[in-house]
């Protein structure tokens, strides 16, 4: 009896859904994305094992051979320890689940981006090379056809392990595109344009709406209907997160002092002078 051990990237938690086209914009801020998620189907158990996918594994990574009283890492020609079984560009964490992207008018991939995860398979006689492959389809290292089990360890950690360490923005379209990812936590969004066609939704930066008390204001969202940005119907939230947001200002003409006011919150739905938009500082 032979131990295979592969220690390699895994996404994890994986939810694909697909709810009303959420936001009327070509972009799409990011603490809206957030909140939604943590607002509406965050709590939605029901919800989340009705949309719940399969894990994915990362092509590269290193195998330990375990056999008898013999254990060594396997050496890649090329590589050392680090194996890629599939060599091209491409993204595990977002191809098994293209055909069903494929599918939708408008789909959240949410998951969580675990680092150096382990696995583990047990095989009959010795280790052969050829019979370790990866099937694109469904981001799966496998053994002459068996898959591998992830250690239980690996899930049970109390904090995600960051593979990307910060936050990363990206202007990418197409199915290409890397998403957002923060803190081992990743989430990304497409949706067919008026051809027909999946494009991946642009994200932009945080920010925020408040009211005159400087509390901030979110959207009423619903899974079921899109949001709609000078709808105005929002709610106070008192946030509990330390997720950093950008105070949304500009510079507003006073009819009164005939001047121009600098650095006015405009971020107030409720307010004459919101505008339905939200511009960085």
């Amino acid at each position: 009896m032979t131990t295979l051990i592969w220690e390699g990237d895994l996404f994890h938690d994986v939810n694909l859904i697909s709810p009303a086209k959420f936001w009327m914009g070509a972009s799409i801020p990011l603490d809206m994305f957030s909140d939604f998620w943590e607002i509406v189907v965050e709590p939605d158990e029901e919800l989340k094992k009705k949309t719940k996918k399969r894990d994915a594994m990362k092509q590269q990574g290193i195998l330990k051979v375990i056999s008898g009283d013999k254990e060594y890492f396997y050496e890649d020609e090329g590589h050392g320890r680090t194996l890629d079984l599939y060599p091209r560009i491409g993204r595990y964490y977002i191809e098994p689940y293209d055909e069903e992207i494929d599918s939708l008018d408008f789909s959240i991939l949410h998951g969580y981006l675990l680092g150096h995860c382990h696995f583990k398979l047990e095989i009959d006689g010795e280790f052969e090379r050829e019979k370790l492959t990866f099937d694109p389809k469904t981001s799966t290292v496998l053994y002459d056809g068996k898959e591998f089990e992830v250690m239980p360890y690996c899930l049970e950690q109390e904090k995600w392990e960051s593979i990307t360490g910060s936050e990363t923005l990206n202007s990418y379209t197409g199915r290409s595109g890397s998403g957002y990812f923060h803190d081992g936590r990743y989430f990304n969004a497409w949706k067919k344009n008026k051809n027909g066609e999946v494009k991946q939704v642009n994200m932009k930066d945080y920010c925020a709406f408040l009211d005159k008390d400087e509390n901030e204001l979110v959207p009423n969202y619903g899974f079921d209907k899109t949001i709609q940005p000078n709808a105005k119907k929002y709610q106070t939230l008192f946030r509990k997160d330390t997720v950093k947001r950008r105070i949304v200002t500009d510079s507003i003409w006073n009819y009164s002092t005939r001047d121009l006011d600098h650095d006015v919150i405009i971020s107030d739905p409720s307010l004459d002078s919101f505008q339905g938009t939200r511009k960085r500082l």
